[in-house]
């Protein structure tokens, strides 16, 4: 019977490449994270500056930027002739935020 002996390579490899450190720990196969270039942007979804209240940034087709409350239900009004009062059923749209402070952004 023969003795020998295996080279690292051979033993292990995955570990003849050098072990990168990504944000998520380390990983022999893992692409380094790209840099970013340019500003930060701005979250979608934050606090207004003026009163805190949770709200939703984004652009109308004609690209006015607004904020718009998500957390807050809305309804259509169904008000029908001859009835005495509306039908109000829920609805997916969000109201446009308005607060002391705030502005068109």
């Amino acid at each position: 019977m023969a003795d020998f002996m295996l080279e690292p390579s051979d033993i292990e490899p995955d570990r003849a490449r050098p072990t990168r450190v990504t944000s998520a720990g380390l990983a022999p196969t893992a692409d380094l994270p790209r840099q970013r270039r340019g500003p930060d942007t701005q979250p979608c979804y934050a606090p207004c500056e003026a009163c805190g209240v949770p709200v939703l940034l984004g652009r109308t087709t004609e690209g006015t930027r607004l904020a718009v409350e998500p957390q807050r239900q809305t309804y259509v009004v169904l008000w029908e002739a001859g009835t005495a009062e509306p039908l109000l059923q829920s609805s997916c749209a969000y109201p446009v935020h308005v607060c002391a402070g705030y502005a068109t952004l």
